[in-house]
C-alpha cells in the first residue's frame, strides 16, 4: 500500500503576495467602480479591524456591491482570464505545480475566500482541490448569501472534516499565515508559518 500525502493550503498571504478580495474586486468591477465602493466600506473595513463590526458580515456585503445579482457564466468566464501566476508567490507556484503532479499526494487549498475565484486554478494544478466559502447562486444569478459560513478559524477544520478522511494519511502537510489558520496547522504532522513569505 502506498503511504498518501495530504497538503492543506491556505490561501491569501500564504500562496498569494497579498489578500486577494480587494485583486478581485477591482477585477470585476473595474478600476472607478473599485475605488469608489472600497472609499465607501473604508469605514466599515476599520471597525472591523478593531473588532466592533463582524468581518464576515462586511465581506459579504462589499462582495455583494460587485457581485450580487451578476450573471454566473459571466463572471466565470471572466475568471478564466485571470493570470495566477501574478497573483501567487513564484515559488508558492511552482510548488503546487511539484506537489500536484504527485499522485501520492492529495492537494487542498483551504480558504475564507470564495470558492468561485478559486475554482480556475485546479483547470491550472489539475489535481488540485478547493475548499472556500460559497456563494450562493440560483438560475445562473448569484443570489447575495454565503451557502455556508466564512471558512476561517474553526470552520476550516469542519470543513476539512467533512470533505476529508484525515486517518487515512500517513503525512498531513499544513500551510498557514495567521491567525484563521492555527486550528487548521493543529491537524498537521508537518505545519508551515508564512513559508512563501521570506
Amino acid at each position: 500500500m502506498i503511504d498518501k500525502r495530504l497538503y492543506l493550503l491556505d490561501f491569501d498571504g500564504t500562496l498569494t503576495k497579498k489578500d486577494t478580495l480587494f485583486i478581485f474586486m477591482k477585477y470585476f468591477g473595474g478600476l472607478y467602480k473599485f475605488l469608489i465602493i472600497t472609499f465607501l466600506f473604508s469605514p466599515l473595513f476599520a471597525l472591523v479591524k478593531i473588532g466592533i463590526l463582524k468581518a464576515s458580515k462586511i465581506k459579504l456585503m462589499y462582495i455583494n456591491a460587485f457581485l450580487k445579482k451578476r450573471s454566473v457564466k459571466t463572471t466565470k468566464n471572466k475568471l478564466q482570464q485571470v493570470d495566477f501566476k501574478d497573483i501567487l508567490f513564484k515559488e508558492a507556484y511552482l510548488f503546487l505545480e511539484d506537489i500536484c503532479s504527485s499522485p501520492v499526494n492529495d492537494v487542498y487549498i483551504v480558504s475564507a475566500s470564495l470558492e468561485l475565484w478559486l475554482q480556475p486554478m485546479t483547470i491550472i494544478f489539475p489535481n488540485l482541490k478547493i475548499i472556500g466559502t460559497k456563494y450562493e447562486q440560483l438560475n445562473g444569478i448569484f443570489q447575495g448569501s454565503f451557502n455556508t459560513p466564512n471558512c476561517n478559524g474553526i470552520e476550516k477544520v469542519v470543513r476539512i472534516n467533512e470533505s476529508i478522511n484525515l486517518d487515512k494519511y500517513s503525512e498531513i502537510h499544513v500551510y498557514g499565515n495567521s491567525s484563521g489558520d492555527k486550528p487548521m496547522m493543529k491537524l498537521g504532522t508537518h505545519s508551515k508559518y508564512k513559508y512563501f513569505n521570506n
